[in-house]
């Protein structure tokens, strides 16, 4: 039939900060060559990430700048997650990004970010080459400002420099943050692939001489080593997982580090729970994230072990770091319970290996007086249970027991995030006990939101929580430099005891003064 065939655009999906259940994903990927989607390009232009104005190139490699998904396929059609340059004699190897991706959409997630630095280099595995590369550059686009790496830190007033974790300044609607490639580029190590039991030889018999036939090509993925770590490997993992905690503490207050806990050298003592608060172990979580040397810190999650699901076989060792499973369980599961419920117990779709098998020392869950807390206090571990797999343990690397359940700082999270909006709407009021008042209605609305959630502890909603913004909070010196400020008190449903936050309301925006460290 002949006419005007008249098509509805899909419009650009509209930012939303407030939710609590959103990743972004930062690493190495190739682009494909196809058209970047015209809602993409919409999105990035209404988000700031491309001027107005001028049309979006449908070849944008989009570099440095977030990209939002919705879900696999999404991905597939703008990504080359599947395959990375391959060495000589060896199959090309998926990508970390891509596995991360794949298993945040394979276990729930609804919506994540991805922003790529750059393209993946080949495999190179530190126990086949005798040396350890130099990933200093690709370290550098990952992490700006990391030391040794000669890179230009992320400066919120300076937009030309939101690289690599640095996007997360202009990127308020992640709640959670991922570095799936960050294992690999610390690794100095490699662990070999059990394999095969030699076949025993049979009798010897004398045969008839025949020809030679050809060996027919191997069609199945060549076996290849895992990336690890010796203890030097470890301390600069540390370094790099210090910066990026520090990195969103200082400007991302609102948002969660998860990283996968690198897998150890064979030859590497792994007995974590013996040495977890000791200041000489290399992973650092004996020490705050204060001193140089710690990452112990409400804003930094750890996930361990490494994991076997399907379309494993096609990354190096056929193993696959647990991160992006862990983000795509929190994704599934904050909007069905809440963000102030434990993911803790939930089960893992497709999820059917683990390395290493952890030892009974790392899983105890009473700790004896005077005794290092077991792995299981400090990290987030994934294993097998007598019904299912599941996540066993839900926790950040924080040394206080108040802030060590991790809903505690995702609720945290989510009552700056939904804070922020305050700030927006009185940037230019006037100061005095008008806005005081104001500003104490609005935080009592939205805690009374959390509280009819279920977030909050209390047969009433005067036990639940307070807010205080007066004179007693805000001096003449804060009303001077444009910054007004107000202390929220809750009493979590986790039974941790009461939270005290001080909230910044400043240009617009929302910090946090004090709050977890």
């Amino acid at each position: 039939m002949s006419g005007l065939l008249f098509t509805e655009a899909q419009p650009a999906a509209p930012s939303t900060p407030n939710r609590a259940d959103i990743v972004c994903f930062i690493g190495f990927v190739g682009r494909r060559s196809t058209p970047l989607p015209d809602r993409v390009k919409r999105w990035l232009q209404d988000q700031g990430w491309r001027p107005h104005g001028t049309p979006v190139d449908d070849a944008d490699p989009v570099l440095d700048v977030p990209v939002p998904l919705e879900s696999f396929d999404a991905f597939d059609q703008l990504y080359a997650w599947e395959t990375r340059p391959p060495v000589p004699h060896v199959f090309p190897f998926a990508t970390w990004m891509g596995a991360a991706v794949r298993s945040f959409f394979r276990q729930g997630g609804a919506r994540c970010f991805v922003v790529r630095v750059g393209d993946p280099r080949p495999y190179a595995v530190p126990l086949e080459t005798g040396e350890t590369p130099d990933n200093s550059e690709q370290l550098g686009q990952l992490l700006p400002g990391l030391a040794a790496t000669g890179t230009t830190p992320a400066s919120r007033d300076e937009r030309s420099t939101w690289k690599g974790l640095g996007v997360m300044l202009g990127l308020d609607e992640a709640a959670f943050v991922c570095l799936p490639d960050l294992p690999e580029l610390v690794a100095d190590a490699a662990i070999e692939p059990a394999g095969l039991a030699p076949v025993e030889p049979g009798p010897e018999v004398f045969v008839e001489c025949t020809p030679e036939i050809a060996v027919p090509p191997d069609e199945v993925r060549q076996i290849s080593s895992a990336p690890a770590c010796f203890e030097s490997g470890y301390l600069r993992w540390r370094a790099a997982a210090h910066h990026a905690a520090t990195f969103i503490r200082r400007y991302r207050p609102d948002a969660q580090l998860v990283l996968a806990l690198p897998l150890p050298s064979p030859a590497l003592h792994r007995d974590y729970s013996r040495n977890l608060d000791r200041a000489v172990n290399p992973l650092g979580l004996g020490q705050s994230l204060d001193e140089p040397n710690g990452i112990a810190t409400a804003f930094l999650q750890l996930c361990f072990p490494w994991l076997v699901t399907p379309g494993t076989e096609a990354l190096p060792g056929g193993l696959e770091p647990p991160d992006g499973v862990f983000a795509g369980v929190l994704a599934r599961t904050i909007p069905e319970l809440g963000v102030a419920h434990s993911v803790g117990r939930q089960i893992l779709r497709s999820v059917h290996g683990f390395e290493p098998d952890l030892p009974g020392a790392d899983l105890v869950l009473d700790t004896p007086g005077q005794s290092s807390p077991a792995l299981i206090h400090r990290v987030s571990l994934l294993g097998p249970s007598p019904d299912a797999v599941r996540i066993l343990s839900d926790v950040t690397t924080s040394l206080a027991e108040s802030h060590r359940p991790a809903c505690i700082g995702r609720l945290i999270a989510a009552v700056l995030r939904t804070a922020r909006q305050l700030g927006d709407s009185v940037t230019f009021e006037p100061s005095g006990e008008a806005l005081w008042q104001r500003i104490r209605t609005q935080l009592e609305r939205l805690l009374g939101d959390f509280y009819a959630a279920g977030a909050f502890h209390g047969a009433a909603a005067a036990d639940a929580y307070s807010v205080r913004c007066d004179a007693t909070t805000t001096t003449q010196n804060d009303l001077d430099n444009g910054r007004v400020i107000a202390e929220v008190r809750f009493a979590p449903a986790h039974p941790v005891g009461l939270i005290r936050v001080v909230l910044a309301l400043r240009e617009g925006t929302v910090t946090a003064v004090s709050a977890p460290a």
